[in-house]
Protein backbone atom coordinates (compact mmCIF):
# COMPACT_ATOMS: atom_id res chain seq x y z
CA UNK A 1 0.00 0.00 0.00
CA UNK A 2 1.32 3.41 -1.24
CA UNK A 3 1.00 6.03 1.35
CA UNK A 4 2.12 9.42 2.75
CA UNK A 5 4.58 9.21 6.42
CA UNK A 6 3.43 10.46 9.04
CA UNK A 7 5.54 13.54 9.68
CA UNK A 8 4.25 15.12 6.63
CA UNK A 9 0.37 15.80 7.86
CA UNK A 10 -0.30 18.69 9.89
CA UNK A 11 0.14 17.82 13.78
CA UNK A 12 -3.33 18.35 15.44
CA UNK A 13 -3.64 19.61 18.84
CA UNK A 14 -6.80 18.69 20.46
CA UNK A 15 -8.21 20.95 22.70
CA UNK A 16 -8.50 20.56 26.89
CA UNK A 17 -11.33 18.30 28.15
CA UNK A 18 -12.90 21.40 29.84
CA UNK A 19 -14.21 22.90 26.69
CA UNK A 20 -15.97 20.19 26.25
CA UNK A 21 -19.60 20.00 23.84
CA UNK A 22 -21.91 17.03 24.01
CA UNK A 23 -24.58 16.89 21.79
CA UNK A 24 -27.21 13.95 20.53
CA UNK A 25 -25.62 12.29 17.65
CA UNK A 26 -29.72 11.94 16.37
CA UNK A 27 -30.33 15.63 16.97
CA UNK A 28 -26.85 16.83 14.90
CA UNK A 29 -27.93 14.68 12.38
CA UNK A 30 -31.21 15.69 12.15
CA UNK A 31 -29.67 19.23 12.36
CA UNK A 32 -27.05 18.46 9.19
CA UNK A 33 -29.98 17.34 6.97
CA UNK A 34 -31.78 20.30 7.61
CA UNK A 35 -29.55 22.96 6.66
CA UNK A 36 -25.51 21.83 4.96
CA UNK A 37 -27.95 21.54 1.73
CA UNK A 38 -29.02 25.17 1.91
CA UNK A 39 -24.54 26.05 2.20
CA UNK A 40 -23.21 27.60 -0.88
CA UNK A 41 -21.19 25.63 -3.23
CA UNK A 42 -19.69 28.57 -4.89
CA UNK A 43 -16.30 29.68 -3.67
CA UNK A 44 -16.46 33.25 -4.60
CA UNK A 45 -18.11 34.23 -1.21
CA UNK A 46 -16.06 30.99 1.64
CA UNK A 47 -18.24 32.07 4.36
CA UNK A 48 -21.26 31.19 2.70
CA UNK A 49 -20.02 27.76 2.21
CA UNK A 50 -19.62 26.62 5.87
CA UNK A 51 -22.53 26.08 8.21
CA UNK A 52 -22.36 29.02 11.08
CA UNK A 53 -22.76 27.34 14.20
CA UNK A 54 -23.93 29.08 17.60
CA UNK A 55 -23.46 27.19 20.79
CA UNK A 56 -25.12 29.06 23.94
CA UNK A 57 -25.17 27.20 27.46
CA UNK A 58 -28.16 24.74 26.60
CA UNK A 59 -28.85 24.77 22.85
CA UNK A 60 -27.09 24.80 19.35
CA UNK A 61 -27.96 26.29 16.41
CA UNK A 62 -27.07 25.61 12.70
CA UNK A 63 -27.60 28.58 9.89
CA UNK A 64 -26.47 28.02 6.40
CA UNK A 65 -27.69 30.59 3.00
CA UNK A 66 -26.37 30.64 -0.55
CA UNK A 67 -27.92 33.73 -1.00
CA UNK A 68 -31.29 32.09 -2.65
CA UNK A 69 -32.22 30.51 0.28
CA UNK A 70 -31.90 30.28 4.28
CA UNK A 71 -31.82 26.92 6.60
CA UNK A 72 -32.12 27.31 10.58
CA UNK A 73 -32.30 24.40 12.81
CA UNK A 74 -31.81 24.26 16.21
CA UNK A 75 -31.77 21.11 19.16
CA UNK A 76 -30.66 21.42 22.78
CA UNK A 77 -27.09 20.48 24.04
CA UNK A 78 -26.26 17.98 26.41
CA UNK A 79 -23.43 19.73 27.85
CA UNK A 80 -22.43 23.16 26.49
CA UNK A 81 -19.72 25.51 26.64
CA UNK A 82 -18.77 27.73 29.17
CA UNK A 83 -19.48 30.74 27.42
CA UNK A 84 -21.27 31.52 24.26
CA UNK A 85 -19.17 30.01 20.83
CA UNK A 86 -19.91 31.15 17.07
CA UNK A 87 -17.96 29.51 14.46
CA UNK A 88 -18.66 29.17 10.81
CA UNK A 89 -17.70 24.84 9.87
CA UNK A 90 -17.38 23.72 6.46
CA UNK A 91 -20.56 22.23 5.10
CA UNK A 92 -18.62 19.54 3.73
CA UNK A 93 -17.17 18.32 7.29
CA UNK A 94 -20.45 18.02 8.45
CA UNK A 95 -21.97 16.37 5.49
CA UNK A 96 -18.78 13.49 6.00
CA UNK A 97 -19.54 13.55 10.01
CA UNK A 98 -23.81 12.88 9.02
CA UNK A 99 -22.50 10.28 6.67
CA UNK A 100 -19.87 8.60 9.32
CA UNK A 101 -22.01 8.94 12.22
CA UNK A 102 -24.58 6.50 11.13
CA UNK A 103 -24.46 4.40 15.02
CA UNK A 104 -23.89 6.33 18.59
CA UNK A 105 -25.59 7.93 21.19
CA UNK A 106 -23.73 11.41 21.63
CA UNK A 107 -20.71 13.27 19.64
CA UNK A 108 -18.55 15.39 21.38
CA UNK A 109 -17.06 18.33 20.07
CA UNK A 110 -14.29 20.80 21.12
CA UNK A 111 -13.05 23.75 19.51
CA UNK A 112 -9.47 25.15 19.39
CA UNK A 113 -8.76 27.72 21.27
CA UNK A 114 -8.04 30.10 18.84
CA UNK A 115 -10.38 29.18 16.54
CA UNK A 116 -9.17 27.91 13.69
CA UNK A 117 -10.54 23.99 14.14
CA UNK A 118 -13.38 22.02 15.40
CA UNK A 119 -12.96 18.73 16.10
CA UNK A 120 -15.53 15.59 16.46
CA UNK A 121 -15.43 13.07 18.52
CA UNK A 122 -17.60 9.51 18.74
CA UNK A 123 -17.22 5.81 19.29
CA UNK A 124 -13.65 5.33 18.08
CA UNK A 125 -13.66 7.99 15.40
CA UNK A 126 -12.01 11.18 15.49
CA UNK A 127 -12.78 13.97 13.03
CA UNK A 128 -11.21 17.74 12.14
CA UNK A 129 -11.78 20.35 10.34
CA UNK A 130 -10.52 23.95 10.05
CA UNK A 131 -12.93 26.38 10.36
CA UNK A 132 -14.33 29.44 7.74
CA UNK A 133 -12.56 32.49 8.82
CA UNK A 134 -15.02 35.74 7.87
CA UNK A 135 -18.43 36.83 9.46
CA UNK A 136 -21.39 35.33 8.73
CA UNK A 137 -24.24 37.70 7.36
CA UNK A 138 -27.15 37.98 10.03
CA UNK A 139 -29.75 36.26 9.02
CA UNK A 140 -32.21 36.48 11.89
CA UNK A 141 -32.51 39.80 10.44
CA UNK A 142 -34.41 38.05 6.80
CA UNK A 143 -36.18 36.04 8.74
CA UNK A 144 -39.86 37.90 9.13
CA UNK A 145 -41.11 37.94 12.44
CA UNK A 146 -44.93 39.07 11.61
CA UNK A 147 -47.41 37.48 8.35
CA UNK A 148 -49.66 39.43 6.40
CA UNK A 149 -50.38 35.78 5.19
CA UNK A 150 -50.56 32.29 6.93
CA UNK A 151 -51.43 28.77 5.39
CA UNK A 152 -51.29 25.28 6.78
CA UNK A 153 -51.04 22.86 4.28
CA UNK A 154 -50.62 19.03 4.93
CA UNK A 155 -47.10 18.45 4.66
CA UNK A 156 -46.94 14.82 2.50
CA UNK A 157 -49.44 16.38 -0.27
CA UNK A 158 -47.25 19.60 -0.32
CA UNK A 159 -43.80 17.86 -0.60
CA UNK A 160 -45.32 15.91 -3.21
CA UNK A 161 -46.40 18.54 -5.45
CA UNK A 162 -43.18 20.73 -4.92
CA UNK A 163 -41.43 16.95 -6.32
CA UNK A 164 -43.99 16.94 -9.24
CA UNK A 165 -43.22 21.10 -10.43
CA UNK A 166 -39.60 20.52 -9.60
CA UNK A 167 -39.91 18.12 -13.07
CA UNK A 168 -40.56 21.61 -14.76
CA UNK A 169 -38.35 24.33 -13.12
CA UNK A 170 -35.59 22.72 -14.66
CA UNK A 171 -35.63 24.07 -17.63
CA UNK A 172 -37.24 27.72 -15.49
CA UNK A 173 -34.27 28.09 -13.93
CA UNK A 174 -35.70 26.25 -10.73
CA UNK A 175 -38.60 28.70 -10.05
CA UNK A 176 -41.93 27.83 -8.73
CA UNK A 177 -44.67 29.90 -8.52
CA UNK A 178 -46.99 29.33 -5.32
CA UNK A 179 -50.56 29.88 -5.65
Amino acid sequence: IRGIDAQDFPAVGIPAEDGRIICGADDLRTMIDRVAFAAATDESRPVLTGVLAELTGDRITFAAADSYRLSVASAPLRQGPPNPVSIIIPARALQELRRISAEGDTIEMRIAANHSQVFFHFDDIDLVSQLVEGTFPTYRQIIPTVANTKAIVNTAEFLQAARMAAIFTRDAANIARLN
